[in-house]
């Protein structure tokens, strides 16, 4: 069993790029899927208007995905999909878990909660998956979130 973090906000793998999912398949071996919900980001947990805090040592305190920069692009990414699959934290739970259950047939998800209604939630979402066009439609969506926070990451990597 192979472990990686994976989800929408995850860059695409490129034809010649090592993708762990292929690695998976050929070696006969399973992939454990973590963070598919992007620690919150990817159902609408964050909000850019009301910045969350996070404590010294805790690795989102500096990650440019979690500026308020980064989560108003992916709530504006959020708010594009939630016109066709729902905008409900249920329908983006369903969506997150479909997209990354759908890269390989040998995958398990490992989803954190902190309630018994995201624990209803997470196991409902299972069963609905994504079509082929859903899955290109959220790639595509997806890119200008991806993009939007690589130029952060760029800037802040440039910044003394």
């Amino acid at each position: 069993m192979l472990t990686v973090r994976y989800n929408m906000l995850s860059p695409l793998y490129e034809p010649m790029d090592a993708d762990i999912f292929d690695l998976a398949d050929e070696c006969g071996v399973g992939v454990l899927i973590k963070q598919a919900l992007g620690q919150g980001l990817l159902v609408g947990a964050h909000r850019a208007d009301l910045p969350r805090t996070f404590p010294p040592g805790d690795h989102r305190r500096g990650d440019p995905k979690f500026s308020p920069a980064a989560v108003g692009a992916v709530r504006h990414g959020l708010r594009q999909l939630g016109a066709d699959f729902g905008c409900t934290r249920a329908d983006l739970t369903r969506v997150a878990l479909q997209y990354a259950l759908q890269r390989s047939e040998n995958a398990a998800l490992l989803v954190g909660f902190r309630t018994a209604q995201q624990i209803s939630v997470n196991v409902s979402a299972v069963g609905d998956p994504l079509t082929a066009p859903e899955i290109d439609q959220i790639q595509s969506v997806m890119a200008s979130v991806r993009e939007t926070i690589a130029s952060l990451t760029d800037t802040q990597e440039k910044s003394p």
